[in-house]
């Protein structure tokens, strides 16, 4: 028995690690979706559970994730029987948000500026 945690479980990578793991009736699936709902459109395996609302880009995402999985009977204590721990939690490179530098905050320079010899008069 598997029990574990797919984020960005409705394409790509992840939507194939997601019905993949819930084929096994002995796992437990849980799977992220940006939407509102879970998805409807039959490409998914019926065992996925769905966590709504999670957007990678969206400040307290992690709160909510972590909110919405005890509300599901994840990390044990809120629901008789319920799962205590991920095997495996899976973040397809897809869905991981781009780096963003503010002006405080400077991406570091590539190696070949690092390296370029200064030029002297």
């Amino acid at each position: 028995m598997v029990n574990v945690l797919i984020i960005g479980a409705t394409r790509g990578l992840g939507a194939a690690l997601a019905n993949a793991y819930a084929k096994d009736s002995s796992n437990t699936v849980f799977g992220t979706t940006r939407s509102s709902s879970a998805p409807s459109d039959g490409k998914y395996h019926k065992a996925i559970t769905w966590v709504p609302h999670i957007d990678l880009m969206n400040p307290g995402v992690g709160a909510s994730l972590v909110n919405q999985l005890g509300m599901l009977g994840v990390s044990g204590g809120m629901v008789e029987g319920g799962v205590k721990h991920f095997d495996a939690v899976v973040c397809p490179s897809h869905t991981a948000p781009y780096p963003t530098f503010s002006r405080n905050n400077r991406a570091p320079r590539s190696s070949q500026q690092a390296t370029s010899p200064q030029k002297t008069s």
